[in-house]
């Protein structure tokens, strides 16, 4: 009963982990997508003076 009880928990953490991972990865890509588009609109504002 206690073994299976711990193998539960490790499955609960394995996936939360992965979960975990991949919301940081969206993050990050989110991140980077919004400080792109801030620069190439600084960009454009630049040529548009």
């Amino acid at each position: 009963m206690g073994a299976s009880r711990q193998l539960v928990i490790a499955a609960i953490v394995v996936v939360f982990l992965h979960m975990y991972h991949n919301v940081d990865l969206m993050v990050k890509h989110s991140v980077k997508r919004t400080i792109l588009i801030e620069c190439n609109a600084k960009a454009i504002e630049q040529r548009l003076e």
